[in-house]
């Protein structure tokens, strides 16, 4: 606690405001599969979909260890509700490398999400940008997402794969609006079950260039900050030690509790009454 900034202590301290509203809305996560509409709203509101976005875009620009500290306390009350937080967040990453006009256009809105998975697909080389089809299953916190994404090589006009400055085939991201995409209820699942990880195809979508990100390292960073040094699969990485922190910590905690009230078999004392004289 000690070791955060004061923005990191500040967005930390937000995060433990909503714990109960988190709590109260876990059954119906849970049964719904998804945010409630009240607690997705709260989220937005005290800026934890925007905690690792530039400053200059009205981000909080946190750095990863404040990042890690935030996602925990929300695992620490439902773990789904992390996992959408971080993983929409991570997604955000791609604001700094951005122009400034799409910026605004995607995260623009407090509505302004975006989600992503993996997926087979293509992007095909035309004026102007690219004409994508792909299918995206996983897609962790789409529903609550108001625009989407995919890893996709690049076709060029021939048919043959653009090469990236590795040498390698090139990948890139592409953005588009969700009404864009065709969403299918996949996620029947036992656990995360509020993260309403769907799938989604697009099929010759026209996604302009300046709404893509290309994947080979070539990508440059539009703001400063050293964030920014990191790589999205750093963060995910980081976040979902998070998650796994915050389950443990509340497992722990429920455990302590329950053991320490218990009256062991032919006792008349609870374990935590139970000391050597």
């Amino acid at each position: 606690m000690d070791t955060l900034s004061s923005k990191g202590t500040d967005y930390l301290q937000r995060a433990r405001g909503l714990g109960p509203a988190i709590d109260a809305a876990a059954e119906e996560i849970d049964r719904s599969r998804n945010l409630p509409a009240s607690l997705f709203a709260a989220l937005r509101e005290h800026g934890l979909f925007r905690l690792v976005q530039p400053v200059d875009y009205s981000g909080a620009e946190l750095d990863p260890p404040s990042l890690i500290q935030v996602i925990e306390e929300i695992a620490s009350h439902d773990a789904s509700t992390a996992w959408c937080v971080g993983q929409t967040n991570i997604c955000a990453l791609t604001a700094a490398y951005l122009e400034p006009s799409v910026v605004k256009d995607i995260f623009g809105p407090d509505t302004g999400i975006l989600a992503w998975g993996p997926g087979p697909g293509e992007a095909k080389v035309v004026p102007g940008g690219y004409r994508v089809s792909g299918s995206v299953q996983f897609a962790s916190g789409s529903r609550l997402a108001t625009w989407l994404g995919c890893h996709v090589p690049v076709i060029e006009p021939n048919g043959t794969k653009r090469l990236g400055i590795d040498g390698k085939p090139l990948s890139a991201t592409m953005f588009f609006r969700k009404a864009e995409a065709e969403v299918t209820d996949t996620w029947f699942t036992m656990g995360l079950r509020g993260t309403g990880s769907d799938s989604y195809t697009v099929k010759d979508l026209f996604v302009p260039e300046a709404y893509t990100m290309k994947r080979d390292g070539s990508a440059k960073l539009r703001v400063t900050g050293e964030l920014y040094a990191f790589t999205p699969s750093t963060l995910y990485a980081g976040s979902f030690a998070g998650i796994a922190l915050g389950i443990a910590r509340t497992v722990m905690t429920a455990f302590v509790t329950e053991a320490a009230g218990a009256i062991p078999r032919g006792g008349s004392r609870s374990r935590a009454d139970n000391h050597v004289m």
